[in-house]
């Protein structure tokens, strides 16, 4: 089952119909209200699609998220599975200093939340942060203990739009 609900959601998260231009649209979404809510129904959705008893989710995103937007977990006949998903909007590329804001929650999201597998979830304008997506991806896939997924613009947008 905890291989079911994972692969199910990396499949998910690997459809992209959904152009570099078409991600223009994430500039006018923000993060704790419009972002988050709506990756926490749709991976609430995909959960209860499996296995419909067993899984939480949890939209703990705020001050003290300790590096996980969304947390779900679900069990198996055996253990408890957690997959934490950090969403990064236009507005937080845009920040001072994201990137090392970034790993600093990737690493709070391993340390504090023992999660099994961590989503980083891009949602901004693919052309306009083409480098500094670049970047990330890049630090990113380096340095990380758990199984890290990047999910780029295209892909976050297509799954934003997940009904």
């Amino acid at each position: 089952m905890a291989k079911d609900v994972n692969q199910l959601i990396a499949q998910i998260l690997n459809i992209n119909n959904c152009s570099s231009a078409d991600t223009a649209e994430f500039k006018k979404l923000k993060h704790n209200n419009d972002l988050v809510p709506k990756f926490k129904d749709n991976f609430e959705k995909l959960a209860k699609l499996i296995n419909p008893y067993y899984n939480d989710c949890y939209d703990i995103q705020g001050v003290t998220d300790d590096g996980v937007d969304v947390l779900l977990k679900y069990m198996t006949e055996t253990e408890t599975h957690k997959i934490g998903f950090q969403i990064k909007s236009y507005d937080d590329i845009n920040s001072k200093d994201w990137l090392k804001t970034l790993k600093a929650q990737m690493f709070e999201a391993q340390g504090i939340w023992k999660t099994d597998d961590l989503y980083i979830v891009f949602c901004t304008d693919a052309i306009e942060h083409k480098d500094k997506l670049r970047n990330a991806i890049s630090e990113l896939q380096k340095s990380s203990d758990c199984k890290i997924h990047i999910v780029e613009p295209e892909k976050a947008l297509t799954f934003y739009k997940f009904n």
